[in-house]
C-alpha cells in the first residue's frame, strides 16, 4: 500500500523530472533557440508565435537573453520573401513617447542590420 506521502513523492518526480531530464531539456530547449528559421510556407504570424513559444521556454529554463539579440535573430531568420520587402523608416529621437534608451536600442539595430 502506498501512501499519501508516497504518492505525492511520485508526482513530484514525474512532474519534476530528473537532474538528467532537466539538463536534457534545458539542451533541447537552446538547441531549438539556436537552430530556430521560419519554415517554408509558414505564415508570419506562425513564426512569430512559434518564435515566442522558443523564447518562453529559454525563459522557462532559466536563460535570459538580450531583447536586441531576440528581436535580431528573429529578423535574421525569416524567409528570404519577407526580407525582400524591407520599408524606410524614419525616427526621431524627439518623438512623442521616446526615450534616449529606445533611441540608442533602434541605432544599435539597423547597425547591425546595415
Amino acid at each position: 500500500n502506498k501512501t499519501a506521502k508516497d504518492l505525492w513523492d511520485a508526482l513530484a518526480r514525474h512532474m519534476l523530472g530528473s537532474e538528467y531530464g532537466k539538463q536534457d531539456k534545458k539542451a533541447a530547449v537552446l538547441y531549438e533557440y539556436e537552430t530556430f528559421k521560419a519554415t517554408e510556407g509558414e505564415l508570419f504570424l506562425d513564426t512569430y508565435i512559434r518564435y515566442l513559444q522558443v523564447i518562453n521556454d529559454l525563459k522557462k529554463c532559466g536563460y535570459s537573453k538580450d531583447n536586441c539579440e531576440l528581436n535580431f535573430k528573429f529578423l535574421n531568420n525569416l524567409q528570404p520573401e519577407w526580407k525582400q520587402s524591407k520599408e524606410k523608416v524614419v525616427v526621431s529621437s524627439d518623438s512623442e513617447g521616446s526615450e534616449a534608451d529606445d533611441f540608442s536600442e533602434l541605432k544599435k539595430i539597423i547597425a547591425l542590420l546595415a
